[in-house]
Formats: C-alpha cells, structure tokens, sequence
C-alpha cells in the first residue's frame, strides 16, 4: 500500500484505520474470512497501560483479543502470549529477514514511551504473573459483561437493555467493534447521554426500555404505510431506513 495523502493530526489512529481499510480491500478481492496480525505480548500491556492512563473500565483494559469479530472478518492475533524479545531471538536464530519501524523509538507517541520505560522490562522480568493476570482479567470481564441478542440480520443488531448503562455502554462498544466501528470517549459520552443519536453520519443508535438497536445510518424516503408499519411496531426512526432499503421484516414483543 503506498499512501500518499497528508495526515494533519492523530497519525497513528489515521493510519491505523488507512491499514485496516487496505487489509479489508485485500480480504474482499481475495474473499478472505480472516485477517492475521502480528501483535504481541509486549503490544497487549502496552495497550492496558494506554488504557489505564486514559481511564478505563476493565473490558477496556483487557483490550485485545485472540480472536474477535470485526465487519464480515474475523481478527486473528495468535502470537499475544509470545514476548517480543522472544520473536525477536527467533528471527535470529532461524535467519528470517524482518524489518523495524523507526518511528517505534519516538517518544511522542505515548505507546512508544510505555514501550521503552515500562512494557519491555515488565515483560522481560515477570512474563509469567502478566500471562496469568491477563487471563484472569479476560475470564472476569466475560463472566461480568453478558450480550443478550434478541435479533441480528445484516449490519442491524437489537439487544436486551441492561438496567446497568455501564454493561450497555460495553455492549454498545462490542457490537460496534463487530461491525468495524471504533468510537472515541467524546463520542461514548454522546451515545450515553442520548437515547436516539447518528455517530460520523454512519452508525445509528437508538434505545427504548427494553431494547438497544444498532445498525449503519440510512436515510430514506419511505410510503406513508411502511412508515406506519414500523411506529407500530416501536422501530425507531434513525434505524428505519436501514430496514426497509435491506427489506428487513422485525417484530419484537
């Protein structure tokens, strides 16, 4: 991929979401299911601690995952329990040619800060007790967070609304993850503080007493007797439009 447009701000984030878009392009020519990335160990505590500084709840913490759903793919990363250092050795060992990012020694990207005072030396010192605090940590969080989908076609998800805004903050954060969406504080404060909302004019959110919808933002001009169709049927007006351009039929209780 070479890209050539300027980038004015946030360069990691941006270029993060430039690769992400490169390798969902590749996967679609070549009808992959999975996208195979390279973190590691090391990476996985550098995120807690980006995490930690930030002020984040525990699902936030634990943060990458072995396997996790993203869009029509799935996101593999099967080298988290591996240290660096311990690639690294292997590399040299076996002659494989491999390549440094120079940018992974500037201080002024927070990660590389971690990288550098804390995450390396942690690991090299006690990669045991962190394998294992890292494993309890994602039993907890799954045992705590618990994802009642009542209806799921497409991009549009409907789930049970838990009387917990924090468990519905993170399932809210889960479903968006899964279909490719990742949003900023700023925008989760939003989504908490209001029951109907359109986030980057593309998600839209909506939440009733009983239910939380999810689904891409559609606006379309509907007849007067769909539109009827979906206010008897409490389908909320930011998710209608993705409804009836997929014709998706829904009645929930």
């Amino acid at each position: 991929l070479n890209y050539t447009e300027k980038i004015n701000s946030n360069l990691q984030a941006q270029a993060r979401e430039i690769r992400y878009a490169f390798f969902e392009k590749v996967a679609r020519t070549h009808t992959y299911h999975n996208i195979i990335t390279a973190h590691q160990l090391n990476d996985k505590l550098e995120w807690f601690f980006m995490q930690l500084t930030k002020g984040a709840g525990l699902y936030e913490l634990v943060g990458m995952q072995n396997i996790s759903k993203w869009g029509d793919f799935y996101k593999i990363k099967p080298m988290l329990n591996i240290s660096r250092d311990e690639i690294h050795k292997y590399l040299i060992k076996n002659d494989i040619k491999f390549f440094i990012d120079s940018s992974n020694k500037d201080e002024k990207y927070k990660r590389n800060l971690f990288r550098k005072n804390f995450s390396n030396s942690l690991i090299k010192e006690f990669k045991g007790g962190i394998l294992n605090s890292f494993s309890y940590l994602t039993k907890d969080a799954n045992s705590l967070f618990s994802l009642d989908i009542v209806f799921q076609e497409k991009s549009l998800y409907v789930f049970t609304r838990d009387n917990d805004c924090n468990i519905n903050m993170r399932n809210i954060d889960l479903i968006l993850k899964k279909i490719g969406f990742l949003i900023s504080s700023k925008t989760k404060k939003q989504i908490q503080e209001q029951t109907q909302c359109v986030i980057s004019h593309k998600i839209a959110i909506s939440k009733t007493n009983k239910y939380i919808f999810i689904s891409p933002y559609r606006k379309e001009i509907m007849e007067k007797k769909k539109k009827e169709e979906y206010r008897i049927n409490k389908i909320p007006p930011n998710i209608r439009g993705y409804m009836y351009v997929n014709e998706i039929c829904l009645r929930l209780n």
